[in-house]
């Protein structure tokens, strides 16, 4: 064996080092104690069990000393190799294609192992492999956790050589428990019953010895007994179960003894394996369970919605439904506060969602925690009506602010809901779920903080989602987007001084596509990034063009989207493309809205800083729609404010909009601002406009957005 093995750092000692990380953070008193809980079981993991951690091709990543001290090989020898090297041959290849089977498709495989030592020599263990699993079911990984039964195995092995003989004295010393049993007139009588076991079960061998099994046991442990018995008398197979008896947990081996053809008696071996199954139990709760909250994960979920299909196919009346939770704008704590934060206020949003009173609304509820900021609530036997009461009150958790050190941190949630049988037809579990995502990914884009009930259309609707995305790779490529262009009307000297680049879309099948049905999913998939780009050096080409054709007075808007706007290399983008273009600075406006302004204010007065110092022109879109901190007026380089048309166009019979109007005029006159104001439709509008002495104007008044062509034919 190699001298290094207790030297090398081990499962538990890795352990330890985090532990000493952690408790330099200040920690609550029940954290620590979670703390000192976790590291009791990892010491109680170490040492009685041979535990292992295999990749998902089955390459060792990691053993404890326990694993090393029975195998004989160190760490460094073990790790980056496969299970071969401990390979006894002893078993068939149909046994170990068997193993790998059940572990890749998911599930828990247990059984008993014979492998070999480094010097040659054979031990056997009793093993439980569990798989974790990606979000797609496939495993990543395995923890193995083994527990040495060789002298056990051995012992048995001795029996069947010297049974003959009935040599108790082998037996009286084993740590284990031994007996043989034959069947007399029916009844199953033991012939042997020994081993050190026999006295931590509270037993006399003298007691047992001739006597039948219902003279001996009586309750659980004879019924089970009897059964396995009785099925090996009458297979001649080898036979293995467990049974637990005041919650301590025994393995049993069961070997028929066959003379002339049939079974003459049995030999039998019982194994105390509390410990192991206490550690089995503690890694498969934390195959189940999520590490962050306790509460079951997305396995588990998976597991409970394909039982209950199953109650349901079979004829069960029943009805459930799946409320998928999303945090919205949970990223924001992550990036700003970091994920420790992140992380506690994600418990506590478990533990309200756990205290959470349903059962007047629910007869059966379970809560689930898949990951990240995803929750989802199981409900069986409910009413239909009675689920956005369900949703009021999981809002009404999220009103009270989580506090972190004396910081408040507030919360609003997006909700999916999929029903059985109420929607249509599930097939599997995945489609139950897949239909509460698609109704929560509709919440989200009706604005968040809202919920949504899976209906068919919702398919419909992302399949055209899907075909939409397609198209507009497919558009870019084929150069089927065309710019329009809106006159702007400068209110003082009466005259066109700009124009508003709109971009459309002429698909060849499906004629015009409005720019709100293919905007939105664009943003969405990130190609508003190079159709944004397209527009700009679409809108330098007519400039250049216009100029040749003596047309130089025009400045040229152009709308840029909130993700454009936030990449780091935008400004640099920009300035690029004019230089390309050969197009001066001063004949481009950029007009960005203002949420775009808001994030990372350090970076965004940067890039427009570099922006206006190529004479780039800032206007803020639809100005007085959103959220307005009127301090970035003066922070920020801006050249001009655009009021929205929601407040022109009905402006002569509103007189909160007239007021709204004439507040930001003078805001941007004392600002020293250029004013624009859209979607002017009439004169009287106009009028207003003027005698509030508004810089410039564009609206369907003066003139709707025009193709190239007849925006030539509008200025001659």
């Amino acid at each position: 064996m190699s001298n290094n093995i207790g030297n090398e750092q081990g499962l538990l000692t890795i352990f330890e080092k985090v532990k000493q990380n952690i408790e330099k953070l200040e920690l609550n008193d029940e954290t620590m104690r979670n703390l000192q809980q976790l590291d009791d079981y990892a010491k109680v993991l170490n040492d009685s069990s041979i535990l292992a951690v295999t990749d998902g091709d089955g390459t060792i990543v990691d053993v404890n000393d326990t694993f090393c001290k029975i195998s004989q090989y160190s760490r460094s020898e073990l790790i980056g190799k496969n299970h071969n090297v401990l390979k006894s041959d002893y078993h068939s290849k149909a046994f170990y294609k068997d193993l790998w089977d059940t572990i890749k498709s998911g599930l828990v495989w247990e059984g008993e192992i014979k492998n070999r030592r480094k010097d040659g020599t054979f031990y056997w263990v009793k093993t439980a492999i569990y798989p974790f699993l990606n979000d797609d079911g496939t495993p990543y990984k395995f923890i193995s956790a083994r527990t040495d039964i060789t002298k056990g195995k051995n012992y048995e092995q001795r029996l069947r050589e010297r049974l003959k003989n009935d040599f108790k004295h082998v037996v009286k010393n084993l740590h284990n428990l031994v007996f043989k049993v034959e069947k007399r007139n029916r009844e199953f009588v033991f012939t042997l019953f020994d081993g050190q076991l026999v006295n931590v079960l509270g037993l006399q061998s003298k007691d047992i010895i001739n006597k039948s099994i219902n003279e001996a046991f009586s309750g659980h442990i004879r019924d089970v007994a009897e059964g396995y018995f009785d099925t090996a008398f009458k297979t001649g197979e080898n036979i293995s179960f467990e049974f637990i008896d005041n919650n301590r947990y025994y393995h049993v081996t069961l070997s028929p003894i066959l003379k002339d053809g049939s079974v003459a008696a049995i030999v039998g071996s019982v194994s105390e394996l509390t410990e192991l199954k206490q550690s089995e139990l503690k890694i498969k709760h934390m195959a189940y369970h999520n590490h962050i909250t306790d509460l079951p994960n997305r396995m588990k979920l998976i597991e409970d919605l394909k039982s209950e299909l199953e109650k349901a196919s079979k004829g069960k009346q029943v009805n459930l439904g799946v409320i998928l939770v999303d945090l919205d704008r949970f990223k924001q704590i992550n990036d700003t506060a970091g994920h420790l934060v992140g992380d506690a206020v994600i418990v506590e949003v478990g533990k309200r969602f756990s205290n959470l009173f349903l059962f007047d609304l629910v007869k059966e509820i379970k809560l689930y925690h898949l990951g990240g900021d995803e929750f989802v609530f199981l409900i069986k036997h409910f009413d239909k009506e009675g689920v956005s009461d369900i949703i009021s009150r999981l809002y009404q958790t999220l009103e009270k602010p989580f506090v972190y050190k004396n910081v408040d941190f507030y919360l609003t949630l997006s909700a999916g809901v999929g029903l059985y049988p109420l929607t249509k037809e599930i097939d599997d579990e995945e489609e139950l779920l897949k239909q509460a995502d698609l109704a929560l990914l509709k919440a989200k884009d009706e604005g968040r903080n809202s919920c949504r009930i899976y209906t068919p259309q919702m398919n419909e609707q992302l399949i055209r989602k899907i075909e939409i995305e397609s198209d507009i790779r497919k558009a870019l490529e084929r150069d089927e987007f065309v710019l329009f262009f809106q006159p702007q009307l400068n209110l003082k000297s009466n005259q066109m001084i700009g124009v508003e680049a709109l971009i459309r879309w002429i698909h060849p099948t499906k004629g015009l596509i409005s720019p709100a049905e293919f905007i939105p999913v664009a943003e969405e998939t990130g190609l508003i990034i190079p159709i944004g780009d397209w527009v700009l050096r679409k809108a330098c080409d007519y400039l250049n063009e216009w100029k040749a054709a003596g047309i130089n007075h025009i400045k040229m808007s152009v709308n840029i989207a909130t993700s454009h706007f936030k990449r780091r290399d935008f400004s640099e983008n920009v300035i690029t493309i004019l230089n390309n273009a050969n197009v001066n600075g001063n004949k481009i406006e950029l007009e960005i809205i203002e949420s775009s302004l808001m994030e990372n204010t350090e970076d965004t007065a940067l890039t427009l800083k570099k922006l206006r110092a190529h004479n780039v022109g800032i206007s803020i879109d639809d100005f007085g729609t959103g959220y307005s901190s009127l301090g970035y007026l003066k922070s920020f380089p801006i050249s001009t404010l655009k009021i929205d048309q929601s407040f022109v166009r009905d402006i002569m019979n509103n007189g909160e909009d007239r007021a709204i109007v004439s507040a930001i005029i003078n805001l941007a006159k004392n600002l020293k601002l250029e004013v624009v104001a859209e979607g002017v439709e009439t004169e009287e509008a106009l009028t207003f406009l003027k005698s509030k002495h508004c810089d410039i104007m564009q609206g369907y008044y003066y003139s709707k957005p025009l193709p190239a062509n007849q925006f030539i034919e509008f200025i001659s």
